[in-house]
């Protein structure tokens, strides 16, 4: 039998022999290295036992009814041994799913751990976000150098590493990090980003006494000035530039070219990878290609980093459902994935409801876009394509009367244009047929009659898509 209990102190010595041994694990999932910034999160870890042995650990913290596995950690998930089967890896994650539910935690979001950093292949997760129909809302890219395999460099930093070579620098690694801290990475991410270094500096050097071979620093100096710096995570497989930094007269001398040359010639080559960190801003959605170009110059290629891979819902959707129902005058409004989904839904709920049956036809305007159409065949029903008034490009209740058969029991109302079609007409006629109207609005977001109802709160249901078409 599987226990899930949440963790303690006392575990504190299981934990980190557990961690130790883990396949998809590296020292930020210690308890020593999380527990540095413990007053900043709500820690709501998970330990798994069978038969009175761990099997598994979960670092985490809670928030409101959203579990996150960790906000304060690169990377998480479900640490578990390498003896572990895939069957009851499923069966684990069954447990732990069912006991979160018990606790009224209604949503888990995980960052996986990129590839790179496993000891083990350790892809389950990655089945389970498949088969739970986990939702990706980040998805970063990290450069990393294959160091088994290197690619050349490019030209340019060829060029760049043999200035820096003629500038007569010098690379020492050190033990503190006040000089690249105070002089050089705290006042470049102020002036670049208005932002503070994720570790202060005494956190870093709390981190470096926790953890003396993982936690590396190297300095690039020119006649005793400090020109850059990288902070350096150690794992088994990869070394991470945690922080890359130069003054801009470090910039001028190619003094990050010549230090990363030396780390990934000299310092690390017997290391499989050598990770350069992400490239991506935005939450993901955008890539800074001038940092990406500069990467994948000495050879690094993009590994993905899925920085959250399970999460649904959540309480910015909760406000924005309830806003957004209010705006359009309409009792419900639930966020789903996208408008085809939406309307896919609308229906299968009326199928549910025995409203509708499998093979019922549908209304729906020939002059739509095919997420209209799919999603009526998605949903087992029939789509009868109905041309549209010339007026203005909607189908109103002439083009629908014509088209009116047996089968027909429902009409999809496509509002085209930001203007809505003539629903008291489209209404009526429903009426007399006993027909039900869903709204289309994925063009039509705030469009009202002259008796100022909105779109959405004009037939049955309705459905609003957010991509800026």
């Amino acid at each position: 039998m599987i226990e899930i209990k949440p963790y303690i102190p006392e575990y504190l010595p299981l934990w980190e022999a557990f961690v130790s041994k883990a396949k998809n694990a590296t020292f930020l999932l210690s308890r020593h290295f999380m527990d540095y910034h413990q007053e900043r999160f709500e820690d709501h870890s998970l330990a798994c036992f069978k038969d009175g042995k761990m099997i598994a650990v979960l670092p985490a913290n809670l928030v409101g009814d959203t579990l996150y596995s960790h906000q304060g950690l690169t990377y998480g998930g479900l640490l578990v041994l390498p003896t572990l089967k895939t069957d009851a890896y499923l069966d684990l994650c069954k447990e732990v799913l069912q006991f979160l539910h018990a606790k009224e935690i209604r949503h888990l979001v995980l960052k996986n751990l990129p590839t790179i950093y496993e000891d083990f292949p350790s892809d389950e997760i990655r089945y389970v976000q498949f088969i739970t129909k986990a939702k990706r809302v980040r998805n970063d890219l990290t450069s990393v150098v294959d160091l088994n395999r290197h690619i050349p460099y490019t030209k340019n930093r060829k060029r760049a590493v043999v200035k820096g070579q003629k500038g007569h620098l010098n690379i020492e690694e050190l033990a503190e990090f006040d000089a690249f801290w105070k002089e050089v990475l705290i006042p470049n991410l102020k002036k670049t980003h208005g932002v503070s270094p994720v570790h202060s500096l005494q956190e870093i050097a709390l981190l470096k006494s926790r953890f003396p071979d993982a936690i590396r620093q190297f300095n690039v100096y020119k006649e005793g000035e400090i020109l850059a710096g990288v902070t350096v995570f150690e794992s088994e497989n990869v070394a991470h530039a945690q922080y890359i930094s130069a003054t801009d007269k470090g910039n001028e001398m190619a003094a990050l070219d010549f230090l990363f040359d030396s780390l990934l010639q000299k310092v690390f080559k017997e290391k499989r990878f050598f990770d350069f960190g992400i490239s991506n801003e935005s939450n993901g959605l955008k890539l800074n290609k001038g940092l990406l170009y500069w990467k994948e110059g000495f050879g690094a290629r993009s590994v993905s980093c899925l920085a959250s891979g399970s999460y649904i819902l959540g309480e910015k959707l909760r406000t924005f459902e309830a806003d957004f129902s209010n705006y359009c005058g309409t009792n419900y409004c639930v966020g789903v994935a996208n408008g085809l989904e939406a309307i896919e839904l609308i229906f299968k709920g009326y199928l549910e409801l025995g409203k509708l049956k499998p093979g019922d036809e549908v209304l729906v305007p020939a002059n739509t876009y095919i997420a209209s159409v799919l999603a009526i065949v998605n949903a087992g029903l029939k789509p009868v394509l109905v041309d549209p008034s010339p007026k203005d490009f909607n189908i109103g209740a002439e083009q629908i009367a014509a088209n009116i058969g047996p089968k027909v029991k429902a009409i999809l109302v496509v509002h085209l244009y930001g203007q809505l079609a003539a629903m008291d007409g489209i209404l009526q006629i429903a009426k007399e047929h006993q027909l039900l109207v869903v709204e289309d609005a994925a063009q039509a977001h705030g469009a009202s009659n002259p008796s100022s109802q909105k779109a959405g709160a004009l037939a049955n249901a309705a459905a609003f898509s957010f991509y800026p078409s």
